[in-house]
């Protein structure tokens, strides 16, 4: 495991077996999922269940609902008891992700798990103990956030109970030998063996900045992959890598390099397949209804070789 460096392992060995709550922060996305699932298993808490859930996939409604669980009859649509993710996770290590992302009201309700180990399903008046430990990761400064006002000052100094800080994706020393590891992975997949990185290729990878991290260089080394015969070179880059010094282009957040490259990509995909929907969904392996949404998202203009020659 060559992706966290020693003392990383250090600190999580010397504090395990009296820290309830840890909090990795500003973190790449694959090392905090990771390094929670190593928490768990290098814990006394291994043999119980681990779960990971993304915070910033459900609305304050819904969040509250998934965590705390909810009784029958508590909201439109709750039609029996549903257990949340403290209860299911038991004694085990429930990884709570992006935690910058929940309201003011949900932090609220957050702290008072965190004092009390106690928590209410929405609906009900009887509280439910939790027996199980919380790991925290965002990949926002959360000191920042409570300048503004967006973070609970009470929660922040609650969390850090043990912080431990990730580096970025492009700081790893091993960093050329993930990007050999996961190029070689998608090439197999997609029965391309034979396909080789060029020295300008080599160059793009390492020029750019990894804003999004290893899902970032996992969605390009696919691209790559794809749009490559014999030899990747430079043109086979999303267009964004090569022009970051293009306005709006040049920016740290996260979700808008995601959304770019995403866009950027259904749209070749699209075009190369004749813009047909199904054939684009099956080979790319993506549902349709994903397609569609994604096509609705981005704005993207459907246009098939027809309608093409219609206006030529």
């Amino acid at each position: 495991v060559t992706w966290f460096c020693k003392d990383n392992f250090f600190l999580i060995f010397l504090v395990l077996s009296s820290i309830k709550f840890f909090m990795p922060v500003e973190s790449m996305n694959n090392q905090k999922s990771r390094m929670a699932k190593i928490i768990h298993d290098r814990s006394k808490r291994a043999a119980n269940r681990f779960m990971h859930v993304n915070l910033c996939n459900f609305s304050d409604g819904l969040f509250e609902s998934e965590l705390f669980g909810h009784t029958k009859g508590s909201f439109t649509g709750a039609t029996s008891d549903k257990a949340g993710f403290l209860e299911k996770v038991g004694s085990g290590t429930l990884f709570l992700d992006e935690l910058g992302e929940i309201s003011l009201k949900t932090q609220a309700k957050l702290l008072m798990l965190l004092e009390e180990r106690k928590f209410y399903p929405v609906g009900s008046t009887v509280p439910l103990g939790f027996r199980g430990r919380l790991v925290f990761a965002t990949n926002k400064n959360l000191e920042v956030m409570v300048k503004s006002g967006s973070f609970r000052e009470d929660l922040y100094f609650r969390l850090r109970t043990f912080e431990l800080e990730l580096s970025s994706l492009i700081d790893l020393p091993d960093f050329e030998d993930i990007v050999e590891r996961e190029f070689l992975t998608c090439k197999l997949k997609k029965r391309k063996s034979a396909l080789i990185l060029s020295d300008e290729a080599r160059s793009v990878i390492q020029n750019y900045d990894w804003p999004g991290n290893y899902r970032e260089l996992l969605n390009v080394l696919n691209y790559i992959v794809l749009m490559s015969d014999n030899c990747v070179v430079e043109n086979d880059f999303p267009s964004y890598m090569l022009r970051n010094s293009e306005p709006g282009q040049n920016t740290d957040d996260y979700h808008a390099n995601l959304s770019r490259f995403e866009k950027h990509f259904l749209k070749k995909m699209l075009e190369k397949r004749d813009y047909r929907i199904n054939k684009t969904a099956r080979e790319t392996k993506i549902s349709k209804v994903t397609l569609l949404a994604k096509i609705k998202k981005y704005d993207i203009k459907v246009v098939k070789k027809e309608q093409k020659r219609q206006k030529a």
